[in-house]
């Protein structure tokens, strides 16, 4: 049985983006939106940590270079938790799950902030980046807390 998007889509930090996520598997089921869902917060994870780590290796800014490895570090963490949540996914463990995105969530909020703390008024290069992150994990909070709650899968 296919799980309603706007259910989760209305929940999460930009509905837009996650209707164009999910549209295209509007007849999933609420376990293989997670699925999906897992897969594309790993991905962006994983592009933007090696983003980061290559504006940490190149500035010369000492506040940028502690800021970059900073999210480097949190974004480690994040993948860790996803993996360890792809792996609860497939054994129904989805209490698990949910700890995962909202740690993931964490993670990910925490590397925004770390420009604020470290480096206020500078650019941020990776803010877009750093945004779409911040998205794709408001939306794994979203299907995990569904999952969890014991919604039809």
């Amino acid at each position: 049985t296919s799980y309603p998007i706007e259910n989760i889509c209305r929940q999460t930090k930009n509905p837009d983006s996650c209707y164009k996520l999910l549209t295209p598997h509007a007849n999933a089921n609420l376990q293989e939106i997670g699925r999906i869902v897992i897969e594309t917060t790993s991905a962006k994870f994983t592009l933007t940590g090696a983003l980061i780590e290559s504006y940490r290796t190149q500035t010369k800014d000492p506040n940028l270079k502690t800021v970059y490895t900073l999210c480097v570090n949190y974004y480690r963490s994040a993948l860790v938790e996803i993996n360890g949540a792809r792996d609860k996914l497939k054994t129904g463990q989805f209490g698990g799950v949910n700890a995962a995105a909202n740690t993931v969530s964490r993670d990910s909020s925490a590397c925004i902030g770390t420009f604020a703390t470290n480096a206020p008024n500078k650019s941020i290069p990776i803010a877009k980046e750093t945004s779409d992150v911040d998205y794709i994990s408001s939306v794994f909070v979203v299907v995990s807390r569904i999952l969890s709650s014991g919604a039809v899968v």
